[in-house]
């Protein structure tokens, strides 16, 4: 598993190297739009990240005038070129505490003449998030930390413990349940059954990441560098890999199809785009 292991050993690393205290809600706001891969320490390539109001996944059913239709949005779109088409194996869904989208869509549920008609983000959020309400309403009738998630594919069903030392705001018990809906979300998606047959995609869950806690227990992050330092990390690993800065630039000249191209080298290793192929570049316009 090299990319999950980079992405892992990024996680790893951000923990070890930042200060538990250093990221406030202040400087939150100013890299929120990469908060991701600031945590991963991932570089542009490494992940194919889509994001929206709530991290949402529409269900692949969406009941219109045909009675079913097939989920034509952005997000289902966005995995089948990433797993299906790009042949990408890890699919990790993102949630956090005091989420704005999550505490808009509580709200509306609580107070449903907040609904503005003419608002996107009110129309996506009920739309898609009323079946997380349900499952929250659900939770809390029966006083209970204990939740169902029922898959139309048996194996993919599961229970799962919603903050059993009740400890958390209502809002944030939501956030959690809408990410785990998700999972459940993912699996409808018909376009990926051959992939979950043959078991090569795996489905994570990254919650209350707003804090960069992916795991409450400081022992199960020990653990898990252990883990990956043991059996996945390498000499070239993230965990033991320096800065590396470039000495020489050079421009190594080549001809194709009659036309003078340079090709740029860095420490005489030419660069490559990040499709694997050759940088180029022609002479003049």
């Amino acid at each position: 598993m090299p990319g999950l292991n980079k992405i892992l050993n990024g996680v790893i690393r951000f923990r070890q190297t930042v200060r538990n205290d250093l990221v406030t809600s202040a400087a939150l706001k100013i890299i929120l739009n990469n908060i991701y891969s600031r945590f991963t320490q991932s570089q542009v390539g490494d992940m194919f990240v889509v994001r929206n109001s709530g991290n949402m996944i529409p269900h692949a059913n969406n009941y219109g005038s045909a009675g079913f239709e097939v989920s034509v949005t952005t997000e289902p779109a966005a995995l089948e070129l990433a797993v299906k088409r790009g042949k990408i194996n890890h699919v990790i869904v993102c949630g956090h505490s005091d989420c704005k989208a999550i505490n808009t869509l509580y709200n509306l549920h609580c107070c449903p003449k907040t609904f503005d008609a003419q608002s996107p983000m009110d129309h996506w959020l009920r739309r898609h998030g009323y079946t997380s309400l349900k499952k929250l309403e659900e939770l809390l009738a029966h006083n209970s930390s204990t939740i169902k998630f029922v898959s139309e594919n048996p194996l993919f069903s599961f229970e799962a413990r919603i903050d059993p030392d009740n400890i958390w705001s209502v809002e944030d018990k939501l956030s959690q349940i809408n990410t785990l809906q998700q999972l459940e979300n993912i699996t409808s998606h018909g376009f990926l059954k051959v992939r979950f047959s043959l078991i090569s995609i795996f489905l994570y869950l990254w919650c209350c990441s707003y804090f960069h806690h992916f795991s409450r227990s400081f022992w199960s992050m020990n653990w898990l560098a252990r883990f990956i330092s043991n059996r996945y990390a390498t000499s070239a690993s993230a965990l033991t890999k320096k800065r590396k800065f470039y000495k020489d630039v050079s421009i190594v000249n080549s001809m194709c199809e009659g036309k003078q191209l340079f090709n740029i080298a860095l420490d005489n290793r030419i660069l490559k785009t990040q499709g694997g192929h050759i940088l180029k570049v022609k002479h003049g316009n």
